[in-house]
């Protein structure tokens, strides 16, 4: 199992983020990714952590979660939360406050992601307002380490907690939908798959959060 202290050498770096043991690589093949990874260790090692996040839930609000548990505790990978309107924000902790990325699914149907002050997938889905009718696929999202931000599993209304390997650097991905209530896929859990549906209150569209290996 992974912990923080992998990534801060540049062994325990290419295992976890390419699945790569470095006792394989030739010389030459050594040295180009210690060009490309050493910048990358030495500068993660001066982003301060998260720390234990505020996720305290408001009346009418509900959040879920993503969470990576290992030796050293449980790590929130990416929250969904859901304000009492009805609205949807997907939001994956950084410790860099002005990458801040998250994506927003409004009222109105208006839906976008956002990372560095910059909207991009920017599109124009059902409004939330009315009846919710087959799904809408919110898009998936990559980069989750560990040992960031510290989770409270007891302030959300549903958490997934996986072991590290399922979400292993590039190769691990998060998927969020919405569904129509009674419509939803079928839970299922794999080696490689791991998917959740989480009902909602007051007849609003299911969530379906699916962490998986690309």
């Amino acid at each position: 199992m992974y912990d923080d202290s992998d990534l801060t050498t540049f062994e325990g770096y290419i295992k976890y983020q390419y699945n790569i043991d470095a006792v394989n690589l030739t010389a030459e093949q050594s040295a180009e990714l210690h060009l490309l990874v050493d910048p990358v260790i030495e500068r993660s090692k001066s982003i301060p952590k998260v720390g234990l996040m505020k996720l305290e839930l408001k009346p009418g609000e509900e959040q879920y979660g993503v969470a990576i548990q290992n030796d050293s505790g449980v790590w929130l990978a990416l929250l969904v939360k859901c304000s009492k309107r009805g609205e949807v924000f997907i939001i994956i902790p950084r410790a860099e406050p002005e990458w801040d990325p998250h994506a927003s699914y409004h009222l109105d149907g208006r839906f976008h992601q956002k990372s560095y002050d910059r909207k991009t997938a920017i599109s124009n889905r059902q409004p939330l307002t009315g009846v919710f009718k087959g799904n809408e696929n919110l898009g998936e999202y990559a980069g989750h380490g560990t040992g960031n931000a510290e989770c409270d599993p007891a302030v959300f209304n549903g958490l997934i907690t996986l072991e590290p390997g399922v979400l292993t650097g590039r190769t691990g991905v998060v998927g969020v939908s919405l569904f129509e209530q009674g419509t939803e896929p079928e839970p299922i859990h794999t080696s490689d798959v791991v998917r959740q549906v989480f009902p909602r209150r007051n007849g609003r569209p299911s969530l379906v959060i699916t962490a998986r290996k690309t």
